[in-house]
Parts: C-alpha cells; sequence; structure tokens
C-alpha cells in the first residue's frame, strides 16, 4: 500500500508539472517545394504580384518565392509581398506515450535572414513578419511589435540566423486536438512570410530586390523517462477505479530579406 500510494504522488507530480521528461522525439518539418526545388532557399517577395504559395508558377519560368523580385518605389509609397507554405510533421510512427505529450510539444525555427526588426535607412525602411496556424485556429504572428516577446525561447543568433522555440499552445492546440492529428498521422503548419517596404517623399526613386532567406523547423516532442511511462499507465488505470476509491487517492495525492538597393 505504501509503495503504491508514493507512486501514485509521483504521477500527480508529474502531470502537475512538478517533475518533466527528460528526453525528446525530434521531427523534421518539411515541405516538397522549399527542399526540392529550392535547397532551403526561398524569397519573400516584395509586391504582390509577385506573391502566392512556394512553387506556384506566375509565368515567364518563374514561380513564388523561388526567385528575386524587384519593385521600384517613388515619393510617399510603399509596397508588400507574401509567401504561403506548410510544414508537414510525421507523427505516423509516434508511440501512444510519445502522442500524450504531443500538446507539450514546441517548435523550433531557425531563420537564416530574418528581419522582424525594421532596418531603417533614410527615406526608406524594412521588415518582415511570419504568421502560423494550425487549422482554423487563431493564427500566431510575429513582427516588428512582439518579436521581443519571444526572448524566452530565443536560442541562437548572429548576424544571419536566429533561432525561436514555439510552444504548439500558442497556436491554441490543446488536448483535443492530440486524437486529430494522431489519427491523420501528421501535424501541418500553415506558414506566412510577409515584407513591408517603404518610400518616403523627397528621396530619389529607388529600385529593391529581395535577397534568399533559408528555414529550418523542427517538432520537439518531450518523451518521458520508462519510469515515468510506467506511473502514466497508472495514472491511466485509476480512471478507471470506483468513484469512491478515485476521490480517496486524489486527495491523498494533492496533501503529501535582407532587401538590397541598386
Amino acid at each position: 500500500m505504501v509503495t503504491k500510494f508514493a507512486s501514485i504522488t509521483v504521477f500527480l507530480g508529474v502531470m502537475m508539472g512538478t517533475a518533466r521528461p527528460v528526453s525528446a522525439t525530434i521531427v523534421t518539418g518539411y515541405n516538397g517545394n522549399l527542399y526540392n526545388l529550392h535547397n532551403r532557399n526561398f524569397y519573400i517577395p516584395l509586391k504582390p504580384s509577385a506573391g502566392g504559395t512556394l512553387g506556384q508558377p506566375l509565368g515567364g519560368g518563374k514561380y513564388v518565392g523561388l526567385y528575386s523580385d524587384t519593385v521600384w518605389l517613388s515619393g510617399d509609397s510603399a509596397s508588400s509581398g507574401f509567401v504561403d507554405f506548410t510544414f508537414n510533421f510525421d507523427v505516423s510512427g509516434f508511440t501512444p506515450t510519445e502522442k500524450l505529450f504531443l500538446k507539450d510539444a514546441s517548435l523550433t525555427i531557425t531563420f537564416g535572414d530574418i528581419d522582424f526588426k525594421p532596418v531603417i535607412r533614410p527615406g526608406r525602411s524594412f521588415r518582415e513578419s511570419l504568421r502560423l496556424a494550425y487549422a482554423d485556429k487563431s493564427p500566431l504572428v510575429i513582427d516588428q511589435g512582439n518579436y521581443g516577446s519571444y526572448t524566452a525561447g530565443f536560442v541562437e543568433t548572429n548576424d544571419r540566423t536566429v533561432t525561436y522555440a514555439i510552444g504548439l499552445a500558442g497556436l491554441g492546440i490543446t488536448d483535443d486536438d492530440v486524437p486529430v492529428i494522431s489519427a491523420a498521422g501528421r501535424l501541418d503548419v500553415a506558414a506566412r512570410f510577409s515584407s513591408h517596404l517603404t518610400h518616403n517623399a523627397g528621396f530619389c526613386a529607388t529600385a529593391f530586390s529581395n535577397t534568399p532567406e533559408t528555414i529550418d523547423c523542427a517538432l520537439i516532442n518531450p518523451v518521458p523517462e520508462p519510469g515515468t511511462s510506467l506511473l502514466l499507465s497508472i495514472g491511466a488505470l485509476l480512471r478507471i477505479l470506483p468513484c469512491r476509491e478515485r476521490k480517496h487517492v486524489s486527495r491523498l495525492g494533492t496533501e503529501t530579406n535582407r532587401v538590397s538597393k541598386r
């Protein structure tokens, strides 16, 4: 009885966050156009006519997000563009325990030249933003106004790369979504990168061209230690015990781009 009670107490601690998994399953995000057509390099268009879904034909041998477009600005003017694509994460091989912890997973996204912070030059400025979304959930947007809010998940930076860690909870994913994701065998996260370019009156007309971006995205799924897995099984068993015993156990447990101009 003492041993059983001790196990239950530890199990409740795991579920309440007082004990944590120590390893993780890592799944690399995949997008066919991004990886097959352009070796992970892509461009965030600078004008609406160049925008759309990554790899979408535009005519003349050009495809959305896979070439450098150019826009001329003069006077008091602005231009914006975007590229959409989806990252697919294969979770079909996840064990039941791995799926149980899926809602606690996070995305790590490494950018190869992202300008969330505006690049400001005399008479002009440039910035980029990212929108991430799962299914019909409210999207998560990272832009000039809030990119500093993610310093808690900030992993690495240098002159050209920056990595963020974003919990799936930030995409609105909850326990209710886990069975849906498990049944599909994959997690799809839609991404939209946007550019925002402005030119002020009183400055000469300028041609702007975008430079290539790179991105890597991985799903980091926490995995409990083998001993923790056993405790989770005990916890699942408790759910089918008679109501009186379950209440008794519960009571005891709770006590003890960069833009170039030319």
